[in-house]
């Protein structure tokens, strides 16, 4: 041990000024978000940052993508991405004022996680009893994110259809979470009112009405044709006097609601499926399942 002793004292030397440099880095990095926040701030006539100036989901996520496809050995990949989350949320807070509310449904402490893992250590997180009142306060302004469970089929009250609105300043679904991790497990979508943002690979986000009860197994197995590589979330009753039933789906890439693949989504469906509404749009997951043990 005492053979090894200058050895490890020179490593833990080395390890040292890598930290130094680290942590000038960081330093520098922030600086230069501090001169963005202030760019930015100069074209606003009171100064203040509109959110949705300031939120990027997709160019969020993009640094991500590429520090995920340079990274090579230790440490894991999770670990690279909530160093980053941690950096990337503290930028924003130099740029716009964040306070999140969540509602964690049946699953509270994964979803509670999910948003820590996203947002970091920082940020205000509010937990509310339900999703109407996370909504609510979002609509309002009282809070500028909102965390939902992902929606399940057969939910007693289901959150999604308040988004199917054409109003201005309706909340949007802008990321769903967890951006990086595995294929199972519990999910959420972030939600704000700003426009989703359209960088790199997207996932868009939409609901359909049809005028009579279509399961969710039937509609998938229109959506997932080749032509179309559409998914079904849920489906609902939605206006039970006329008779009308609403339906979440998500299409690969950025859409609008007059993109031809609801032409032909109409034609696939025989007319059953129609009035495609934008309900927000988010970065494709990276998918990493967890190492075998």
């Amino acid at each position: 041990m005492t053979e090894q002793k200058p050895l490890l004292d020179e490593v833990r030397r080395e390890i040292d000024a890598i930290d130094t440099e680290l942590h000038d880095l960081i330093m520098r990095r922030f600086q230069l978000s501090k001169r963005i926040a202030d760019a930015k701030a100069g074209g606003e006539a009171n100064g203040a940052i509109p959110l949705g100036n300031a939120v990027r989901p997709g160019r969020e996520a993009e640094i991500i993508r590429r520090l995920l496809a340079r990274h090579d050995g230790a440490p894991p990949a999770a670990v690279i991405v909530r160093l980053w989350r941690e950096i990337v949320t503290a930028s924003l807070m130099l740029q716009t004022p964040l306070k999140v509310e969540i509602y964690g449904g049946e699953t509270p402490t994964e979803i509670w996680d999910l948003t820590r893992n996203y947002f970091g250590t920082t940020v205000p997180v509010h937990e509310h009893s339900s999703a109407k009142e996370v909504l609510r306060d979002l609509s309002n302004s009282e809070c500028n994110f909102a965390v939902l469970p992902a929606p399940q089929q057969d939910e007693r009250e289901p959150w999604w259809p308040q988004l199917s609105t054409l109003r201005a300043g309706t909340p949007r679904i802008i990321a769903r979470l967890p951006f990086v991790g595995p294929q199972e497990g519990p999910m959420a979508f972030l939600v704000a009112a700003v426009e989703p943002d359209d960088v790199g690979e997207m996932v868009s986000v939409f609901t359909l009405v049809s005028t009579e009860a279509l399961s969710r197994n039937r509609v998938n197995g229109w959506l997932e044709k080749p032509e179309l590589k559409g998914h079904c979330l849920a489906t609902i009753g939605y206006d039970s006097a006329d008779q009308q039933y609403l339906h979440l789906v998500t299409f690969d890439g950025s859409r609008d609601a007059k993109d031809p693949i609801f032409e032909e989504l109409k034609q696939v469906s025989g007319g059953a499926l129609k009035e495609p509404t934008f309900i927000g749009a988010y970065p494709k997951p990276i998918v990493i399942e967890p190492p075998v043990r």
